[in-house]
């Protein structure tokens, strides 16, 4: 192929081609709307399928913060994906439902200050309902 010109001129077109290829795919850029969501939901059914049972003050607390964490890094997502038709709402009632778990969280660490129920009463239940609305939210934003 020495002194070929036509051949030398096809192969760096086709190195130029090559190397033009590999920067596009290196960029990638952002994964798009569908694949923040889809992702977000295999994401928040692992975490939340992970949490387990909750039968005691500690395993409560322990629920409720990881809890916090999947609702929070869910929204994060949402907020990335606002796009979408339905986001808005649902980044909505993760907004609450966040607020509310870091609420009973707070009533939990510092003691109920009504004192009308005890936090070994109230705990677990508490705490398995925030982890029932996670995974309901969880599956709005798989159907999304």
């Amino acid at each position: 192929m020495e002194g070929d010109r036509d051949a030398e001129a096809g192969l760096t077109r086709r190195a130029s081609l090559l190397a033009l290829l590999v920067l596009v795919a290196g960029c990638g850029g952002s994964p798009s709307p569908r694949h923040e969501v889809a992702a977000s939901c295999k994401r928040q059914q692992t975490a939340l399928a992970a949490i387990g049972q909750v039968e005691s003050l500690p395993q409560a607390k322990r629920a409720l913060r990881r809890t916090i964490d999947v609702e929070r890094r869910a929204l994060d997502d949402l907020r990335r994906a606002r796009s979408l038709a339905g986001v808005p709402a649902l980044a909505r009632r993760y907004e609450a439902a966040l607020a509310d778990a870091r609420r009973f969280l707070g009533s939990l660490e510092n003691v109920d200050p009504t004192q009308s129920m005890t936090p070994l009463q109230v705990g677990p239940a508490g705490a398995r309902r925030a982890v029932g609305l996670a995974s309901g939210l969880a599956s709005a934003t798989c159907a999304l």
